[in-house]
């Protein structure tokens, strides 16, 4: 996942077996559930990109998630 620290846009890469859904959440710190996404996603390699200019400054937690795992990354935000 880049850049991060991020400013608006965060690309990140995620490895899906079969075509679906990806889960996306962002949590801070207290464990809230601040910024929720879903992103249909096509087997094979994915080169996502989200926007997240509205979220405040600080450390999140990153969760991505679809049908066959997840995967859970530090997200620091400018």
């Amino acid at each position: 996942l880049y850049p991060n620290p991020v400013s608006d846009e965060l690309n990140f890469h995620w490895s899906a077996s079969t075509d679906g859904i990806l889960d996306i959440t962002v949590y801070d710190l207290s464990g809230r559930s601040v910024f929720v996404a879903q992103r249909n996603i096509l087997s094979g390699q994915q080169l996502l990109r989200m926007n997240f200019s509205e979220l405040a400054p600080g450390t999140y937690l990153l969760h991505l998630g679809d049908k066959n795992g997840e995967a859970q990354s530090i997200l620091m935000k400018r």
